[in-house]
C-alpha cells in the first residue's frame, strides 16, 4: 500500500509534465555559444580596457576603434549622449578630437554582473 502512495504523485508528475523532445531555438542555440565562447579572465579585460584608453590619448584614426565595436544592438552611454551605430561613434569621435586636446584615463573598477560579478574597468 505505502508503495501505491509513492508511485502515484510520482506518476502523476511524469504525466503532467510537458514533454519538450525539439532542439531549442538556434538564437538560443548562438547565443549560448558566444556566451561560452566569450570568457575574459581579470587580466584580459585590464589590458583590452587600456589599450582602448590609450587609443583615446593618443587620438588614433577612428577606423581602429571600429573593430572593438559591435555593429548591431550597439549601445555606449556618455553623459552627453548614447551611441547606438557607427556613424554615431565617428560624430562624437570627431567631436571629442576637436575639443580636447589632451586627456589621461585612468581605469577603475566597479561591479558588472555580466561578467558573473567580478567587476569590469571604466574610467574614473
Amino acid at each position: 500500500m505505502k508503495n501505491r502512495f509513492v508511485w502515484l504523485p510520482l506518476l502523476s508528475i511524469i504525466i503532467a509534465a510537458p514533454a519538450y523532445s525539439g532542439l531549442p531555438p538556434e538564437a538560443y542555440r548562438e547565443a549560448v555559444q558566444r556566451q561560452l565562447n566569450n570568457k575574459f579572465n581579470e587580466n584580459e579585460i585590464i589590458s583590452f580596457v587600456y589599450q582602448v584608453y590609450a587609443m583615446y590619448d593618443r587620438h588614433v584614426p577612428v577606423e581602429r576603434f571600429l573593430p572593438f565595436l559591435a555593429s548591431k544592438n550597439l549601445e555606449m552611454r556618455f553623459p552627453e549622449t548614447t551611441l547606438r551605430f557607427h556613424a554615431d561613434f565617428k560624430r562624437w569621435y570627431a567631436g571629442i578630437g576637436q575639443t580636447i586636446a589632451s586627456n589621461t584615463h585612468t581605469p577603475g573598477k566597479r561591479q558588472d554582473e555580466r561578467l558573473g560579478g567580478q567587476g569590469d574597468f571604466v574610467p574614473s
